[in-house]
């Protein structure tokens, strides 16, 4: 050994405690950066030499340079984003269309159906006087308009969603570019803090498809990684596929992924917030078939009722609603003719009866507390309560599914984050170690040049 091995020595001191602190200083510089995984720098001793039977170190070698994870933790994490989002996407969506059904602010379904049979039991007083009949008719009316309304209510936020899911696909898209993009890159670096920082970018955008369509990932050997929805490759290390948007023959969102011979659907393997928005959808529909059921069976029940009477000139009564087979909620309406005279409700048992006779009003009357609907097992007030009541459970249950994911989502989170974040706490620490073993290297570089210069000297 010679005083110039222990300058070698020395120097490898040097760089290890620069490296040490150039990794502390790019942990604390992101300390609140969001997604960002702490670095640790690993040393160890550099290969030894054998002189004259004697072993003789050489000084430290940088060992690794290590980007803090938990592949296990960071799967359940994004499974726990995907279901928060999910959930919070569905309450969000339902919220919204619980709000057509409110009573609070205006007269809903419900109050229409109700004041539509308080009319007719008023009119029972005098079925001969006009403004008790125009009251009927306007009643009838305020059925038809509560039941459009509402419908076209539901169809804006069927419409809604299939415009947000149609708009999130080429974000989404994008992303899978940018990560295939991104393990290119990781191919070609080695193992550096910059190599770190795309597993940081390429970890945060994966979040993110975990949050809008609830992703789950493989990781291979390195920074290899396999991205999969519902069981399905949508992205193979740098190889990434497309999803596209349509609608079926229904006018139903569908969500597809390209192959390599052309795409299959997936719009069931959706999780994450379009697949939250999309489970909306399929509830939007229920209330809208409800919608549809109600009113056919409704105007079939009033119409059958309303012909079996005569009206003010000894007429048979004609339909008091009209309705469209197929899209019935969107089109029941009161016929034109009898809300320009209503006169023509057939109000009375014969075309002899007298003026006051309201016989076959009575059975319109009847026809509230009559099981009707829903297989013949409850009365439209009944079967509207039922779609008050679908509304309302969903949302509620929503809300709560949402409330119980955010928290375990959070907990995830908190989990990770205090495992693969940075503790400015301990780089302190770090920093006022490799800073102890810099001054501690320098110290051996300074001793040791002084005594090779006072070698020379005395070798003159």
């Amino acid at each position: 050994m010679s005083l110039l091995s222990t300058l070698r020595i020395g120097q490898t001191g040097l760089q290890a405690a620069s490296a040490g602190i150039e990794v502390v200083g790019h942990n604390v510089a992101n300390a609140s950066t969001e997604g960002y995984h702490k670095r640790s720098l690993g040393t160890t001793t550099a290969t030894p030499v054998t002189q004259e039977g004697y072993t003789f170190g050489q000084g430290v070698s940088l060992s690794d340079l290590t980007r803090a994870s938990d592949e296990l933790l960071s799967g359940q994490l994004m499974d726990a984003e995907g279901d928060s989002s999910r959930y919070s996407a569905l309450y969000e969506t339902l919220s919204v269309v619980e709000t057509s059904f409110s009573e609070t602010d205006q007269a809903g379904l419900a109050t229409a159906v109700a004041d539509f049979f308080d009319s007719l039991e008023a009119l029972t007083v005098d079925p001969s006087d006009g403004s008790l009949r125009a009251a009927a008719v306007s009643s009838a009316d305020g059925v038809a308009d509560a039941v459009q309304n509402t419908w076209t209510t539901l169809e804006s936020s069927a419409e809604g969603v299939g415009e947000q899911v149609s708009g999130s696909i080429d974000s989404i898209n994008e992303s899978l570019a940018q990560i295939a993009v991104l393990q290119e890159s990781l191919a070609a670096d080695a193992a550096t803090v910059g190599q770190g920082d795309l597993l940081d970018q390429r970890d945060q955008l994966i979040s993110q498809l975990a949050s809008d369509i609830g992703v789950t990932v493989e990781y291979g050997d390195g920074a290899e990684v396999t991205v999969f929805l519902g069981g399905h490759a949508i992205l193979n290390d740098t190889e990434a596929r497309t999803l596209s948007y349509s609608t079926d023959s229904d006018g139903d969102p569908q969500v597809s992924l390209s192959t390599g011979a052309g795409s299959y659907a997936v719009t069931d393997s959706l999780g994450g917030s379009l697949g939250g928005m999309l489970e909306a959808y399929e509830v939007i529909g229920t209330l809208q078939d409800d919608l549809d059921s109600f009113a056919a069976t409704f105007a079939e029940a009033i119409n059958s009722q309303h012909a079996s009477g005569y009206d003010a000139d000894g007429n048979a009564g004609g339909d008091v609603f009209t309705v469209t087979t197929g899209d019935e909620a969107s089109s029941l309406a009161v016929d034109a003719s009898l809300l320009l005279d209503a006169s023509l409700l057939a109000l009375a048992g014969d075309a002899s009866a007298a003026a006051g006779d309201g016989t076959n009003l009575a059975a319109m009357v009847d026809l509230q507390d009559q099981q009707l609907f829903d297989g013949a097992t409850e009365t439209a007030e009944e079967f509207v309560a039922g779609i008050y009541a679908t509304i309302g459970s969903e949302t509620a249950i929503a809300q709560l599914n949402s409330e119980s994911a955010a928290y375990n989502a959070s907990d995830l989170d908190a989990l990770y984050t205090s495992m693969t974040g940075v503790d400015l706490d301990e780089e302190a620490v770090a920093l006022i170690e490799w800073q102890a073993a810099y001054q501690a290297a320098a110290r051996v570089i300074s001793a040791s040049d002084e005594l090779l210069a006072e070698l020379m000297e005395m070798a003159r």
